[in-house]
């Protein structure tokens, strides 16, 4: 094996392969180079990712092919250790090459500095299914990242509840539906239209983690609205088949994770009913609960408490402890319905908003004091197909659990 590419091309096409790495000494990676390129493929217990750097990729040069097994965290600390050795109009290109008889090596240089490292057997690496007869659906990249985004900060942290560590992704007639919850606050999006052939129904719970992750490996290309391919692997009955996420330059495999999600439906059907009704300006809403953290921080609970008076057309949040209290205003476009005094963590408020980043308002509905708190949207009437913002797109309902005080 032996090729030529420079560090900032290397770690461009392949790097985000290190995102992955759970393990940094003992994870293994395979580097496979072909005529068609070069590859980089990880797995680390629940994902295999495989990133690659095609021929034509500016300063790639393949002199012969071969594949070799390392270290993935080794090989990425020896490439970042390397100096930048700039020759008159661009840097110097990296040379990988094998070398060795018994105990083979692959050596990473530039002028001046090479790392030697030690190939090893690539046994703990599954081999990928060749996802023969596999149900394929394509959906933009935009689409499905936007889905994750919004509800995978409401997945649970606690893997011994593992099915709530993962979002819910509904294909359903042309619709994606997707889910998250810890069961102390829930998100729920749905988009239509979204991918094609729109006659494919299928359901699957991913690790919230690894699917953020995933949106990142697939950041380099300029295209927002990029089809990505969806796989997903046939399996009788009983078993339970791996979910593939490609393009061109990345494939990501993945384990489903076995177990009953919650009824999400009839969890977002509680949001019918509600008594108050707020519309905050989204930035003053924002701040004020940043700010409650001076007091909030030194409380178990975290608790902000929100008081709403529709008579009086205002709304405020507060925050108390044994050293002190914060009380402030918010900016409010309207408020109806009931006065209302609740409480509920700041932690999960943050959460929540942080789902809703560029929107100008956030509408909150409540139904009293100890029932969840929910934001609400649908789909803009007037809504431009060409506009590269698909907040307007989107029907989603995000639910908070308030805090019970005595």
């Amino acid at each position: 094996m032996k090729f030529e590419i420079e560090q900032t091309e290397f770690m461009s096409k392949l790097g985000k392969v290190d995102k992955f790495v759970k393990d940094k000494k003992n994870q293994l990676c395979v580097l496979d180079v072909t005529d068609n390129g070069i590859s980089l493929t990880t797995f680390n217990g629940t994902t295999t990712i495989r990133m690659k750097a095609l021929t034509d990729t500016k300063s790639l040069n393949i002199l012969e092919t071969g594949t070799v097994c390392l270290s993935t965290g080794m090989l990425f600390q020896s490439i970042k250790s390397l100096p930048k050795i700039w020759l008159k109009d661009s840097y110097a290109p990296m040379t990988f090459e094998t070398w060795g008889t018994t105990d083979k090596k692959l050596r990473i240089s530039v002028p001046k500095s090479h790392v030697d490292l030690v190939i090893v057997k690539k046994d703990c690496i599954p081999e990928i299914p060749d996802f023969k007869d596999a149900i394929e659906l394509k959906i933009p990249k935009k689409y499905l990242f936007t889905a994750i985004n919004q509800v995978a900060y409401a997945t649970s942290l606690d893997s011994s509840r593992p099915v709530l560590t993962g979002v819910q992704l509904r294909f359903q007639d042309g619709t994606l539906m997707a889910d998250g919850t810890d069961s102390h606050q829930l998100a729920h999006v749905e988009l239509e239209g979204a991918y094609h052939p729109n006659d494919i129904s299928k359901n699957v719970i991913l690790s919230a983690k690894e699917l953020k992750n995933i949106a990142t490996s697939f950041t380099s290309v300029n295209n927002e609205f990029e089809p990505l391919t969806i796989k997903f692997e046939a399996k009788s009955n009983s078993e339970i088949g791996l979910v593939q996420i490609l393009n061109d330059t990345a494939e990501l495999t993945l384990r489903q994770i076995v177990g009953g999600y919650p009824d999400m439906d009839k969890l977002v059907q509680l949001t019918d009913d509600s008594s108050t009704f707020v519309t905050f300006n989204y930035y003053s809403l924002l701040d004020t609960i940043k700010h409650m953290a001076t007091m909030s921080n030194l409380d178990q609970n975290r608790k902000v408490k929100l008081h709403i008076d529709p008579e009086k057309g205002v709304a405020n949040a507060e925050s108390c402890s044994d050293l002190g209290k914060i009380k402030e205003d918010i900016i409010v476009d309207e408020v109806k319905g009931e006065t209302l005094d609740i409480y509920i963590s700041q932690i999960f408020f943050l959460n929540l908003l942080k789902a809703y980043s560029g929107y100008d308002k956030i509408t909150f509905g409540f139904n009293g004091a100890l029932k969840p708190a929910f934001v609400k949207t649908v789909p803009s009437a007037d809504s431009d197909p060409t506009d590269q913002d698909i907040s307007h797109d989107i029907t989603s309902v995000q639910m908070l659990t308030p805090i019970q005080v005595q």
